[in-house]
């Protein structure tokens, strides 16, 4: 990136936000899938009307200005703050002194690249931050790697969650039947005002092991298979997430997990569980971001990640600063369905 500062330059503030939005994302299920679509507010909370069971956002409004009533309809109007995420680090001169620029024969590592690598690292930490975020949100409880709790659906809907308890280790359970009992909780509770784009159960390697073999699904997975790796079929060779279509519905073996900053790793699906939920249903899943804790982006509205750097004033390197301010949120939690195997 042109716009990286030289080690020379100890007074230039230098905006990498662009910079670490074209990192792709590439460490995440859940952001590849596009399922939350991204929302700016140029707040630090976002408030909603709950109506029937759903959530609307409010308009920002200057203070003083008449607010807009809603109907008659509204059960309670609900704010949720978004998290706080920073994540910092520094290119020291250690980092470029001696060393080899990578895939080249230079002795001389830019400093550029220097940056380039660790933004990138900074990026894959927020990446992993917010897909950990977006997991919880399915599962209505949504709250951070830490345990802060920024929602609990459930509890503000005033829904029990649905789960279905497939029963996986018994031979005789009709699982087709399960599915239907899923399947049709979701279309009750979608609102959606017509027929949904899918349906799609996360679930842990442990449960899809489980479900493949069953006595009453294993035909059918081997025919799907078979099904796939016939006429030019290109879905198991070429997709190393391991998935299964069965009565219309996506089950997909989920493995994410995230270490946290005392080490220890936390699986994002626990064992023996999954959690199905209905895509193709705009505004039910939304990730809203709040801008950076920052002078130049004070009352703008908020994106994905921000990043900027400033030299070091002792000249010991270059310090990248990166933030992030998510909040992830299923605006219909009563249609998100946990599914389980108790045997």
């Amino acid at each position: 990136m042109s716009n990286v500062i030289s080690l020379g330059d100890f007074n230039q503030f230098t905006d990498l936000t662009d910079a670490i939005q074209f990192v792709p994302n590439k460490w995440t299920r859940i952001g590849d899938m596009g399922l939350f679509t991204p929302r700016g507010t140029s707040q630090l909370s976002v408030t909603f009307d709950r109506v029937d069971g759903k959530l609307s956002a409010l308009e920002a409004r200057q203070r003083g200005v008449q607010p807009v009533y809603g109907s008659n309809e509204i059960v309670k109007t609900l704010s949720y703050a978004t998290a706080y995420f920073p994540a910092n680090d520094k290119v020291a001169p250690e980092d470029i002194q001696g060393r080899r620029r990578p895939g080249s024969a230079d002795q001389t590592d830019m400093v550029t690249d220097a940056v380039m690598r660790k933004v990138e690292n900074l990026r894959m930490a927020h990446a992993q931050t917010r897909e950990y975020m977006e997991m919880q949100a399915l599962k209505g409880l949504v709250k951070s790697p830490d345990g802060t709790v920024f929602a609990d659906l459930y509890t503000d809907f005033g829904f029990t969650q649905k789960t279905v308890d497939f029963l996986l280790g018994t031979a005789t359970t009709d699982v087709d039947s399960k599915i239907r009992e899923m399947v049709r909780h979701i279309e009750d509770n979608a609102f959606s005002g017509g027929s949904i784009g899918g349906i799609r159960v996360m679930v842990s390697q442990e449960f899809f092991d489980k479900l493949i073999t069953h006595a009453t699904i294993r035909d059918a997975y081997i025919n799907y298979q078979n099904s796939n790796q016939m006429g030019g079929g290109q879905v198991l060779r070429d997709d190393l997430r391991r998935s299964f279509v069965h009565q219309g519905v996506v089950f997909e073996e989920y493995r994410g997990s995230i270490t946290k900053l005392d080490g220890t790793v936390e699986r994002m699906i626990d064992a023996q569980e999954g959690h199905a939920f209905p895509t193709g249903i705009d505004g039910m899943f939304e990730t809203w971001y709040s801008p950076a804790h920052h002078m130049d982006f004070v009352n703008t509205v908020g994106e994905e990640v921000y990043a900027w750097s400033l030299p070091a004033r002792d000249g010991s390197g270059i310090e990248i600063f990166s933030q992030s301010a998510p909040l992830p949120l299923c605006k219909r939690p009563q249609a998100l369905v946990k599914v389980s195997t108790s045997n």
